[in-house]
């Protein structure tokens, strides 16, 4: 579980994140109600947050709201662990998350690792806040 202490190392993910998501200047408000709701997940070392995800409230249907991993540490495993807590989390029920489209640049590791976990891609679904397409995956369970 993210707390208060995660905020400032959470934000740094954001200059990074945005050349994907485009731009979030609505994230720290959105990153303190998950926090104070206790939707905010993370994967930290040494105090620096590496990766973390937003979820919905527990009742369903249960959604990833986002979810994003440190460039630098990618292919470690931390999108693997954030997935398994969300799942652990939620161990019944469909689990909905909206993603990049299979030409997104820079999207195909998101839908790869949506992919392992058996979501499965259901077709476009609402555009990104920047306009951007984006496609709807849903875990069926």
């Amino acid at each position: 579980m993210a707390t208060q202490d995660d905020v400032p190392s959470w934000l740094e993910l954001i200059p990074e994140a945005e050349r994907l998501f485009g731009p979030m200047p609505t994230f720290e408000t959105h990153l303190l109600r998950a926090i104070d709701r206790g939707t905010a997940l993370v994967v930290a070392d040494q105090a620096k947050v590496v990766g973390g995800v937003l979820l919905s409230r527990d009742g369903q249907p249960h959604q990833i709201y986002w979810l994003y991993v440190r460039r630098s540490r990618r292919r470690e495993g931390v999108g693997i662990a954030l997935l398994e807590a969300v799942l652990e989390r939620w161990p019944t029920g469909n689990v909905e998350v909206a993603t990049f489209t299979a030409d997104s640049p820079g999207g195909q590791p998101a839908r790869a690792l949506y992919e392992r976990f058996g979501f499965v891609c259901c077709g476009r679904t609402h555009p990104a806040p920047d306009g951007g397409p984006r496609d709807s995956f849903l875990l069926r369970r």
